[in-house]
């Protein structure tokens, strides 16, 4: 059986809970950010200024988790739309859900999320049937940690903000436990 669970619920739960854990046992958190320094950034010369600018070095610390951003995935990541699809139908008529999620990772760090889901229920004597719609906006960036992890640091309007790992894999996004087909961007 599919659980059901909005995307807001989702994205609010990817983005605020921090679920996912690096490998250091340490959850990747924005509560509290800490610049540090690589000892390549120390050394004042003009090479090492211009390999810190262009290979992105700098450094925060999470929770003790040292993080970066990544600019080729961000590029690689954005103006595309991530789509999750999901259905159950009890059989026998006795009702079923679906649901569509939509992820838009727009160029300039925007991010925009769509849900919509039915569910209904058939039981002898009463009958139920419900739908919903919901959106969010807000801004997103991607990191990884010094073991290569990659996360997407969201901050939304309405579920606020946080850290999620996430994974591309066989033409997919993996991000919570999902598998998010990539589509052409609605951005």
């Amino acid at each position: 059986m599919i659980k059901t669970v909005t995307a807001i619920t989702i994205i609010a739960a990817l983005i605020t809970g921090c679920s996912s854990e690096t490998g250091s046992g340490k959850t990747a958190d924005s509560a509290t950010v800490n610049t540090e320094k690589t000892n390549s950034e120390r050394d004042d010369s003009d090479d090492n200024k211009e390999s810190k600018m262009s290979n992105n070095e700098n450094w925060e610390t999470i929770e003790g988790v040292k993080i970066r951003k990544n600019a080729t995935m961000q590029k690689q990541l954005e103006g595309k739309t991530y789509v999750l699809f999901e259905n159950y139908n009890s059989g026998g008529g006795s009702g079923g859900y679906n649901s569509e999620r939509r992820m838009n990772l727009c160029p300039g760090g925007e991010i925009t999320t769509y849900e919509q889901s039915h569910t209904s229920i058939y039981i002898e004597g009463a009958d139920a049937s419900s739908a919903s719609e919901d959106a969010d906006s807000g801004t997103w960036q991607v990191y990884e940690d010094e073991g290569g992890n990659l996360f997407l640091k969201i901050k939304m309007k309405k579920s606020g903000e946080g850290f999620v790992n996430f994974q591309l894999k066989d033409g997919k996004l993996i991000m919570g436990g999902q598998s998010y087909s990539i589509v052409n961007g609605e951005c």
